[in-house]
């Protein structure tokens, strides 16, 4: 952690206030001279250094008795999330202690950081501006509706948009409020890049896929000076173009990242290329672990997040390995790589996180598969992660920054344990895991299994003590709870037939509230999946009882006829909500 040491000088080298705000992409670094008057006649100015390094600034601006604003707080995007703006303001807003207000405007990204120093939304009022930037005013108006609507609502209503005007349905000014509401304008330029950032990620795998084949098909033909010339000159091309394009000129970022992730792939095909090239012995798991190593170190270097993603899969990789030939040691992974990826995961990386929690959680079964040497301690742990991840999903909903970290949480927890369900429904399966009761030849799987459990109660709590009308979809939330305790219940009971009937009750639980869902929200898609899941139970059922086929035949088709009356009588529902809104 560096040493941080703030002041209140204002000689202040301008190339580094420059540097400031380009990092952070604000456009009051297009008019550098402006940019210093306006800093040097603040009624308070405070920065923050690492050695002679400019990493922080705020600014405020006052009448000095009765009220203050506070127009500029930055901290470079290499140093945040260390605490820097945070100490930054607190040292701001203490030279105005008392003062009757206290104002600034926040956009989407900062509103939680404001939060916590204790501003609160100006009651009713409507913050107005004349702006001739453009860096804050796209975020700021679509904050105001579309964090409250899916990506996909907005798509649909920006190609509605101008059937309506044409129509006569809104008129052009209406148009405009609307638009500007939800962020229209900003949904083909977000949907855009995410699709181009998809692509150089993609197109970067396979060119690597092709340039490795390529070379492995004439690797006998060249000369070991050119093999290693040539490996790792396309390590260097791959990092030094990347690092080129994304940290320095700026001008393809998203290119320069998928260019760095290359790098890390063919970091770790080098490894075994070298190996190979020089008869070197040893477990094959270690080169993984010298891929993970090398892949966290570049990680590190560009703090990218889809880098994580390729540490974390190449050290799942080893762990697997060395697991194996050690499995009775205690589980440290599923900690260290939390650890190691704090930084990441403290910037919000989505990449990152996806990585942590699926590698991390699969060490859990891992472990506790190999160190008990039985089946149903891996069920349980999966049981239990499944359950912390969701509620863990639920809780990160709360922070807008960490929405997307949330969704992949939820996501992950729910599908892991439709599957678990749909595993554990099937009575050979759960005789074959239920034959042991409570063997183990080792238990030190039961101490990370521990603290996950403890992880998720303190989650739950927290998302069940969340008051309901913050939370609209609770009801699912319970339903989802209860579907993973039942499942931990019924694999701690190692009963052959309390298994299948714990996992048609977990399954019934998050279908009957994907159905409430449905009707109360108006979503089709919940709906179909409430209703195929309940479906699914019922024809699963009666295909595993030893029943007649008039029997089995007489439910099949009822439940034919209940999926498509239900689906009829949803569809009248839906109509119905239209017409009264309308």
């Amino acid at each position: 952690m560096p040493s941080i040491t703030y002041s209140d000088n204002r000689n202040i080298p301008l190339d580094a206030v420059l540097r400031l705000y380009s990092a952070n992409e604000w456009s009051s670094a297009d008019k550098p001279a402006a940019l210093h008057n306006a800093l040097m006649n603040s009624h308070s100015l405070l920065t923050a250094w690492d050695d002679d390094r400019l990493v922080g600034l705020g600014n405020a601006i006052s009448d000095g008795h009765l009220v203050v604003y506070y127009p500029h707080l930055l901290v470079d995007p290499d140093y945040q999330r260390q605490g820097i703006g945070s100490e930054l303001m607190k040292r701001l807003m203490a030279n105005y202690e008392g003062f009757h207000q206290h104002v600034l405007i926040a956009d989407g990204r900062a509103i939680d950081f404001y939060r916590k120093c204790g501003f609160t939304r100006a009651g009713r009022t409507e913050p107005m501006w004349i702006y001739s930037g453009k860096d804050h005013q796209a975020m700021s108006e679509s904050d105001s509706g579309s964090r409250r609507v899916s990506p996909a609502f907005r798509s649909t209503l920006r190609r509605e948009l101008d059937d309506w005007v044409s129509e006569g349905v809104v008129d052009t000014d209406q148009s405009a409020a609307i638009s500007k509401r939800y962020g229209l304008d900003d949904v083909a330029g977000k949907s855009g890049g995410l699709l181009v950032q998809a692509l150089y990620l993609i197109g970067a795998v396979l060119i690597g896929g092709g340039a490795i084949s390529f070379v492995a098909s004439r690797w006998d033909e060249i000369p070991v000076p050119g093999r290693m010339a040539l490996l790792v000159g396309t390590l260097l091309a791959c990092e030094i173009a990347g690092f080129y394009l994304w940290k320095l000129s700026g001008s393809r970022k998203r290119l320069g990242e998928a260019l760095i992730v290359l790098g890390a792939l063919v970091f770790g095909a080098n490894v075994f290329l070298i190996a190979q090239m020089f008869h070197l012995t040893g477990e094959p798991y270690g080169a993984f672990g010298i891929w993970a190593l090398g892949s966290a170190v570049i990680a590190f270097a560009t703090m990218s997040g889809p880098c994580v993603l390729v540490t974390c899969v190449a050290s799942f990789a080893w762990f697997c390995g060395y697991t194996a030939n050690n499995p009775h040691m205690f589980c440290w992974y599923p900690f260290a790589i939390v650890a190691v990826c704090v930084p990441f995961l403290m910037r919000r990386s989505a990449a990152a996180f996806g990585g942590v929690i699926l590698a991390a959680g699969a060490a859990l079964a891992v472990c506790a598969a190999l160190d008990s040497g039985e089946q149903w301690p891996p069920l349980l742990a999966v049981a239990a992660t499944a359950t912390f991840l969701y509620g863990l999903g639920l809780r990160l909903d709360r922070i807008q920054s960490a929405r997307l970290m949330g969704t992949i949480a939820r996501t992950v927890g729910m599908t892991v344990i439709l599957l678990l369900a749909y595993m554990m429904s099937f009575e050979e399966v759960a005789r074959e895991f239920s034959k042991h009761d409570w063997r183990s030849e080792g238990w030190l799987w039961a101490v990370p299994l521990g603290l996950t459990g403890l992880a998720a109660i303190a989650v739950w709590t927290s998302v069940i003590r969340t008051p309901p009308e913050r939370t609209p979809l609770r009801h699912r939330s319970i339903a989802t709870l209860a579907a993973g305790a039942v499942l931990v219940a019924g694999t701690l009971a190692m009963h052959p037939l309390g298994l299948p009937v714990a996992a048609k009750v977990a399954a019934g639980a998050i279908a009957v509230s994907l159905l409430y869902t449905a009707v109360r929200i108006h979503r089709r898609t919940s709906f179909w999946a409430g209703l195929l899941i309940l479906a699914w139970i019922i024809i699963h059922t009666f295909i595993e009882w030893d029943t007649n086929l008039f029997l089995k035949s007489f439910v099949f088709i009822a439940c034919g006829i209940g999926v498509i009356l239900g689906g009829i009588r949803f569809e009248r529902h839906l109509k119905q909500g239209e017409a009264h809104n309308g």
